[in-house]
């Protein structure tokens, strides 16, 4: 509910994952472009290790929401099978792309982020 009319990104990920590591500098772009216009990331790590995604954490120094799906609640309810994956949902709430990376990410946010503004 926080982020109820916002474009968000969920971003699943782990500590261990170099693909997933390399992905944040974009993320980081991202969020930092289109934040004050009503963006968001909320990051969901699989990792197992409490200690390998709080260094990854203190490493990666993201300014977004971050937590630990230590029971696997969102990584069964939005179907992820492997990391990085990510998930785009409108400012209605509806998912509109999924495993979406780089430059591509980066265009469809933009693009949700005008027709929202249109309404």
């Amino acid at each position: 509910s926080d982020y109820k009319g916002k474009v968000v990104i969920l971003n699943f990920w782990a500590s261990w994952c170099r693909p997933c590591r390399m992905e944040i500098p974009n993320f980081k772009k991202i969020y930092e472009t289109y934040h004050n216009d009503g963006f968001e990331i909320y990051s969901i790590s699989v990792d197992d290790e409490a200690s390998a995604w709080i260094k990854a954490l203190s490493q990666e120094q993201m300014p977004w929401a971050n937590v630990r799906d230590i029971n696997k609640e969102y990584s069964n309810k939005y179907n992820v099978s492997a990391i990085p994956f990510t998930v785009l949902i409108d400012a209605e709430g509806k998912v509109v792309a999924k495993g979406l990376r780089g430059d591509e990410l980066n265009e469809k946010v933009s693009s949700l982020l005008k027709t929202s503004y249109k309404k």
